[in-house]
């Protein structure tokens, strides 16, 4: 397997995504893993969730960070990510929008950390 390098993005409209695009990856992730089929083509270890990007929603006001897992229309996953304000309720609105821009490990991974050896 390639190793590839951490890549940073700044925390933008490009990681907005509609509401309705996260509810469609959402349920497509629901469906699929109720597919065993699909989990033994689409594998991954975990997530880069960029600092500034946790920063980002943080400054929108949120006290915490909700992640939700999807499958967008090339079948990639995604771990979609909402504000959570005080009484632990999603932050959803014009102000505060759903965010995409996470990396799944494989293929941006840490190759060296404990977590990712192989017996």
């Amino acid at each position: 397997m390639q190793k590839t390098t951490t890549k940073r993005r700044e925390l933008t409209q490009e990681c907005v995504i509609p509401l309705d695009t996260a509810q469609t990856w959402v349920n497509r992730w629901r469906e699929a893993k109720k597919d065993q089929d699909w989990w033994n083509n689409h594998l991954f270890n975990a997530f880069l969730i960029p600092h500034q990007d946790l920063q980002g929603i943080l400054d929108e006001g949120a006290t915490d960070a909700r992640a939700y897992l999807g499958i967008d229309d090339q079948q990639q996953i995604k771990l979609i990510l909402v504000g959570v304000d005080a009484n632990g309720k999603d932050m959803i609105d014009r102000s505060h929008p759903v965010y995409d821009f996470t990396t799944p490990c494989p293929p941006i991974c840490d190759w060296w950390s404990p977590l990712n050896e192989t017996e």
